[in-house]
């Protein structure tokens, strides 16, 4: 009796044992474990600051310093925009002007320059005469055969206006105008008197204006070129004779 009452009391404490074990695993396994704080958590501090995350996330991936660079240098640009230069436009042109310049610089450039001479003194125009003369090599020019009826208009396209204006430039080509006046020529008999004369009035006034030194020169010697020739030729034209004594001495 003694020895069935041991093995009962054995049996009721395994399975004591054995309902404590298991109640204690279904409780481990039922209840997550909590680590243990030394403070209680704020629930809104315990939440993740996912707008600062982004914030961050896209810091990373576009620096402000590079990404709004373009911005602010067009921001700048655009209010201190440095003044735009106010370029000297030429004066119109009407579209027959326009063209006979063209032709003409496209003629310089062929070496064709008594073509591009005519082209210019048809449109009587002389700011695009004195426009083009000065591309034209003057040498060359004259070393062509230039008709004398090309010479007579140019010498009274240049002598026409203020001689003041590009003053050189028209004393150059006058004097080799004249040089290549041929007075037996029919047209020069015909027009030639007239023209010359025209110009030794209109230097005889010159010559009374402020000169330099060397501008007065240059007059008196191209007025002598002209007077020898006006000597050569008939004219109806009285001024011819204008001043003749102060240009010659």
């Amino acid at each position: 009796m003694a020895v069935k009452s041991l093995d009962e009391t054995v049996n009721r404490i395994s399975m004591e044992l054995s309902a404590l074990i298991s109640r204690k695993l279904k409780e481990c396994t039922s209840v997550p474990t909590v680590p243990t704080l030394s403070a209680p958590m704020d629930p809104v501090k315990a939440r993740p600051d996912t707008n600062r995350q982004h914030q961050q996330a896209s810091h990373l991936a576009k620096p402000t310093s590079l990404t709004n660079l373009s911005a602010a240098n067009n921001s700048i640009t655009n209010l201190h925009q440095a003044p735009v230069p106010v370029q000297k436009q030429p004066p119109s042109q009407s579209p027959d002007v326009h063209d006979a310049y063209v032709n003409a610089m496209v003629s310089i450039r062929a070496g064709q320059l008594t073509k591009a001479l005519e082209l210019t003194l048809t449109t009587t125009n002389q700011a695009l005469l004195l426009q083009v003369l000065q591309e034209m090599p003057t040498v060359q020019l004259f070393r062509q055969n230039i008709g004398q009826d090309l010479l007579l208009s140019l010498i009274h396209q240049l002598t026409c206006g203020n001689l003041r204006d590009k003053l050189d430039l028209k004393v150059s080509f006058l004097q080799d105008a004249l040089t290549h006046l041929n007075v037996k020529d029919e047209t020069v008999q015909n027009h030639g008197g007239n023209i010359v004369g025209l110009l030794v009035t209109k230097l005889s006034f010159l010559m009374d204006t402020s000169l330099s030194p060397a501008e007065e020169n240059r007059v008196q010697a191209l007025c002598r070129t002209a007077l020898e020739l006006s000597a050569k030729l008939p004219a109806t034209f009285s001024g011819a004779e204008a001043n003749t004594k102060s240009i010659s001495g």
